[in-house]
């Protein structure tokens, strides 16, 4: 069961982050276009420069210690299964209908202030 978990997770953020035919991470080509949740969360190199430590441990369970993902990979959105879900009614929809916050904004603090989620 461990092991089926850990390798879900590694298929699942594979689709997610996606590589490019080198196995790089791809990236936003625009490093400074950070001044949106789209723009900020499809930078990967601005999202490792801004994220913050883990303070605690992953969770665990019946199954074991969690996998660790770094937060910045939990929240970079790129890759075949980010063009993919822009196409789906819940990519069309903006960040911050659901997950509140402020966009259009480079200030990381207030775009995550308010009642975000």
């Amino acid at each position: 069961m461990k092991n089926f978990f850990i390798i879900s997770t590694i298929i699942i953020c594979s689709f997610l982050i996606g590589c490019d035919e080198n196995n790089n991470q791809i990236n936003n080509p625009d490093k400074n276009a950070v001044n949106s949740c789209e723009g900020c969360h499809t930078n990967y190199h601005a999202l490792k420069e801004l994220a913050d430590p883990d303070t605690s441990a992953p969770a665990g369970g019946c199954s074991g210690e969690g996998v660790h993902i770094e937060p910045y990979d939990r929240v970079y959105m790129g890759g075949q299964g980010y063009e993919d879900f822009k196409k789906e009614a819940h990519g069309k929809m903006a960040c911050t209908a659901c997950h509140n916050g402020v966009d259009k904004t480079s200030d990381k603090k207030l775009a995550h202030s308010g009642n975000f989620l």
